[in-house]
C-alpha cells in the first residue's frame, strides 16, 4: 500500500482546483485523508464481509476519544514516513497537521479506554465494532471574557472530516413520546497496525425530520446561556465562584437550555444538555 504525490495532486485538483502547496492545512488534511480512505476501501469491505460470517463482539460507549486520526492511521498503515517525505519534497511540513482539531467524540478516561479497545482489537484481528453517538458539537469550550464565563460551541466539523463516512442510505426514523428524529449513521474505519484487518466504529447522529422546524442551533443556545448567566450575576450583586476555563460535554441536540442552576451552586458540571455526560470542575 502506498500514497503517491500524483494521487494527492489529482485529489487536490478535483476538490479545490489547486496544487498541494497552495492548500490550507485543513484542505490538505482532507485531501490526504481521501487518498488514504481510497487505499483502504477494499480491505475494509473484505473485513466487513469476513466479520459478518463469524462471531463478533460490539463495544457500546457514550464516547470514543479517538485522538489524532491523521497520524494514527498513517502510522498503522506504515505510511507516516512516506507521506512525510512526499510533503517535504513540496516544502510542506507534516507537523502542521498538529493544528487539526481532534474529533470531539470523547473527553475522558472511559472514552479513551473505549478507543484503545477498538485499536487493540483491530490490531489483533478480533472482530470488534464500536457503537456510540456522533456529536456534531460534542464538546463546548468555556472561556473567560470581560470577567465572565462564556460558552463557545466547538464546531470541529466546520472543515469536514475525511475519516467518517455518512451512511444516509441507512438512516432510521426514531419515535419518542414527544418527538421524532432521524438517526443517521457515520462509519469510521479502525485500522489495525501491521494488518489488513479493519474494524468499524459506527456512530449515530440525531437529526430533525425537517430542518425548517428545528429549534435554536447549538451556537445560539450557548449565546443564550452566556447572556442569562451575565444577567443573573449582575442582578444578584454578589460574587459567584470563578470557574476555571475548560471543555465540557455537550450533545448535538437541537433543544435549548431549559433552566439555569442556582448561582450559589453553579459549576461547569451543572451545565447539562439532555443526557450527555459532562466533565466536572469544582469552584475555587
Amino acid at each position: 500500500m502506498a500514497i503517491t504525490m500524483d494521487q494527492i495532486t489529482e485529489i487536490a485538483k478535483a476538490a479545490y482546483c489547486k496544487k498541494p502547496k497552495e492548500l490550507t492545512t485543513e484542505q490538505l488534511h482532507l485531501v490526504i485523508g481521501k487518498a488514504v480512505m481510497g487505499e483502504i476501501a477494499d480491505n475494509w469491505q473484505k473485513s466487513k464481509k469476513r466479520h459478518a460470517e463469524e462471531r463478533r463482539a460490539y463495544y457500546f460507549s457514550a464516547e470514543f476519544l479517538m485522538g489524532r486520526m491523521f497520524y494514527n492511521n498513517l502510522y498503522c498503515l506504515g505510511l507516516l514516513n512516506d507521506v512525510k517525505e512526499l510533503l517535504k519534497s513540496k516544502g510542506i511540513d507534516i507537523n502542521q497537521f498538529e493544528e487539526i482539531e481532534d474529533a470531539a467524540l470523547g473527553n475522558g478516561g472511559l472514552g479513551r479506554l473505549a478507543a484503545c479497545f477498538l485499536d487493540s482489537a483491530a490490531t489483533h484481528e478480533v472482530p470488534l465494532d464500536g457503537y456510540g453517538i456522533f456529536y456534531k458539537y460534542g464538546l463546548f469550550k468555556q472561556l473567560i471574557k470581560d470577567g465572565y464565563q462564556v460558552e463557545v460551541a466547538d464546531n470541529w466539523l466546520k472543515y469536514s472530516d475525511p475519516w467518517c463516512i455518512r451512511r444516509v442510505d441507512q438512516a432510521a426514523v426514531v419515535n419518542f413520546a414527544d418527538s421524532t428524529v432521524v438517526a443517521v449513521p457515520y462509519d469510521m474505519a479502525i485500522i489495525g497496525y501491521g494488518t489488513k484487518n479493519i474494524n468499524t466504529l459506527r456512530l449515530w447522529q440525531a437529526e430533525p425530520v425537517d430542518d425548517l422546524t428545528s429549534s435554536l442551533s447549538t451556537t445560539a443556545d450557548m449565546t443564550t446561556l452566556s447572556r442569562t448567566r451575565t444577567t443573573v450575576r449582575t442582578s444578584l450583586r454578589f460574587s459567584i465562584p470563578t470557574i476555571t476555563p475548560m471543555r465540557a460535554r455537550s450533545s448535538d441536540s437541537s433543544s435549548s437550555i431549559s433552566s439555569l442552576p442556582h448561582p450559589c451552586r453553579i459549576s461547569s458540571a451543572s451545565i447539562r444538555r439532555n443526557s450527555a455526560p459532562t466533565s466536572r470542575t469544582s469552584p475555587r
